[in-house]
C-alpha cells in the first residue's frame, strides 16, 4: 500500500509540469483575421518569418509579441513554404495560376528577391522544399499543374551553385505532388511524393528512382 501512494504522489507532482507544457498562448496579430498561416521559418537569431495566405510574408523579432510586413506583401504569388539555410538565408517556395517562383531573403527577411520563375499556365498546385546541400549548393523542387485537369501535377527540381543567386534546371518529377525533401549523410536525395511515395536520387536530382515505400508521403525529417 504505501507503494501505491508514493507511485500515487510521484504521478500527481509531474501534473503542473505536464499542464504547463501543453499551454498555449495567442502572440500578436499577425494579418487578418480571415487569414492563415501557410508556413513559418527562423534563423536561429531571433527572426521568425510567417506565410500570410493571402497577404504576404511578416516577421518578428520578439517571439510573436509583434508582426511587421516585410517587403513580400501581395497576395499572388502565395508562399506556401518558407525554409531557412545554415548561414540564415531565407526562402520561400511561392506560386500563382501561371507560374511557380523562388524568391531569397539575405537580411534576416526584411526584403525579398525573386530568384526563380518559371511560366507554368493553369497552375493550381501546391508542394515543394529546399535542400541545403553545403554553403553553395543548394536544390529546391516545386509541384505544378501539367494539365489538361487539375490532378495532373508534377515538379520541377532546380539547382543552384552559387549559394541561391541563381538557378537552372534540373529535372521533372511525374510522380505528383513533391511534398518534401531531405538529403541523407551520404548524399542521396529523398522527395516524399503524392503519387510515387518516396523516391530517391543519387546524382543531384537529376534521375529519380522509386522504393518499396509507396503510400502518399506528406513530410520526410531527418533526425
Amino acid at each position: 500500500m504505501k507503494n501505491i501512494k508514493l507511485s500515487i504522489l510521484l504521478i500527481l507532482s509531474f501534473i503542473p509540469a505536464i499542464l504547463s507544457a501543453q499551454s498555449w498562448t495567442p502572440t500578436g496579430p499577425l494579418s487578418s483575421a480571415t487569414d492563415y498561416i501557410y508556413s513559418m521559418a527562423d534563423d536561429g537569431n531571433g527572426n521568425v518569418v510567417a506565410s500570410s495566405w493571402a497577404v504576404g510574408i511578416y516577421k518578428t523579432t520578439n517571439n510573436g509579441l509583434n508582426w511587421n510586413a516585410t517587403s513580400y506583401v501581395a497576395n499572388t504569388p502565395r508562399v506556401y513554404k518558407l525554409k531557412c539555410s545554415p548561414d540564415g538565408t531565407f526562402y520561400a517556395l511561392a506560386n500563382s495560376t501561371s507560374s511557380i517562383r523562388l524568391y531569397r531573403s539575405t537580411n534576416s527577411g526584411d526584403n525579398w528577391t525573386e530568384v526563380y520563375n518559371e511560366s507554368r499556365p493553369n497552375n493550381f498546385s501546391l508542394g515543394g522544399d529546399v535542400v541545403f546541400m553545403d554553403s553553395l549548393n543548394l536544390i529546391a523542387g516545386m509541384s505544378f499543374t501539367i494539365g489538361p485537369t487539375i490532378g495532373d501535377v508534377a515538379a520541377r527540381i532546380i539547382r543552384s551553385t552559387d549559394g541561391g543567386v541563381t538557378w537552372g534546371n534540373v529535372s521533372i518529377i511525374t510522380a505528383g505532388f513533391l511534398n518534401a525533401m531531405v538529403m541523407a549523410d551520404d548524399g542521396r536525395l529523398y522527395g516524399g511524393t503524392s503519387l510515387g511515395g518516396i523516391i530517391v536520387s543519387t546524382n543531384n536530382g537529376v534521375h529519380w528512382n522509386t522504393t518499396a515505400f509507396t503510400p502518399y508521403v506528406a513530410d520526410i525529417e531527418k533526425n
